[in-house]
Order: C-alpha cells, then structure tokens, then sequence
C-alpha cells in the first residue's frame, strides 16, 4: 500500500512539472508569436512608406570610401533612414534640429531640421518605437579632430570619433513611427 501511494505522489509530481514546463514553453511560445507579428507589421509599414514616397536611397546600406562619392546621394533628394538612434533634439530658429545617428561602419551622424511639432511629440510621447524617416540631405563630410576646448593648454583633447564615419545635414520630409509596445 506505501509503495501504491508513493507511485500515485510521484505521478502527479512528474505531472506538474510537466504542465509547468508546457506553460513555461506556450508563453515562450506566444512572446515569439508577437515578436514575429510586430515584425511583419513593422516591414509592410515599411513597404508601404517605399511605395508611397519612392526614396532613391537607403542610408543603412550606403558604404562609399569618399564624402565627394557621395553626390548622387545628395542630389536624389529622396533618402531613407530606418530606425535611427535618437542623440538629442534641439529648438534652434524656429525649428527643431533631429541629431540622430545611423549605421555600424561607418557610423552617420546626422542633423535634421524640421518644424514638424506632430513628430517631436511622437518620439517623446512613446517609450518604444521604430522610426521611419524620409529625408533630403545636402551636405556630408567625414568628421574631423576636432579640439573640445578653444584654449590652446587643452588642444590635445578631442571629440571620441572614429574618423572613417561621417557628419550629414539636411531636413526631414515625411516620417512614420511605428509603436513598438
């Protein structure tokens, strides 16, 4: 009879532990499933903001070797710029100045003008998101050294760049945002 209640207590543990594994995979389960569907909402809002604005070029996939390289870039007047890292925003002469950067090598550190109130309250009114920008830009150059301090005592200190990256001005001309929660 011990044995019989030992074999029933053992069943209904590996029981538990069983649906406690299930459980523990179909919320894993459903995290993949929503991270999948955001995914796919994200790319064909993508595609539909290509579709409608026809951007010449993407700017996470531009690598040239020379800031004059890239001319036709500039005069396209339509560029595109997925998802960019947010350094700052500024209110300068009536407009809002977007510093943002974008890429991993080399690295576009970008300034974009815009007067555009509505997306500057969609950024700061949403904690996770995914931006789209249409942009027109008209000036790029590789950065610099640059001394931090004007007093000749201090000129060896420089900004932390790397040299191979580039600065880029211009305006943003429509944008989208994707609420990523």
């Amino acid at each position: 009879m011990i044995r019989f209640i030992q074999f029933i207590c053992l069943t209904i543990v590996i029981s538990q532990l069983i649906a406690c594994g299930n459980k523990e995979k179909s919320e894993k389960q459903e995290r993949i499933a929503r991270y999948k569907l955001k995914k796919e909402l994200f790319e064909k809002r993508l595609e539909d903001f290509n579709l409608k604005h026809e951007p010449y070029f993407n700017w996470d996939t531009l690598d040239m070797k020379y800031s004059f390289m890239y001319r036709n870039v500039l005069l396209s007047k339509k560029q595109i710029i997925i998802n960019p890292t947010i350094r700052d925003i500024v209110w300068q002469d009536s407009f809002y100045i977007l510093s943002i950067l974008v890429g991993s090598y080399p690295i576009y550190y970008f300034d974009l003008k815009t007067s555009d109130n509505q997306l500057i309250t969609d950024i700061t009114n949403t904690s996770k998101f995914k931006l789209i920008l249409l942009v027109d830009t008209d000036y790029i150059s590789r950065l610099r050294p640059q001394s931090i301090f004007d007093d000749d005592y201090y000129s060896t200190t420089y900004l932390e760049y790397d040299f191979d990256d580039y600065y880029v001005k211009g305006k943003i001309l429509s944008y989208d945002i994707f609420d990523n929660n």
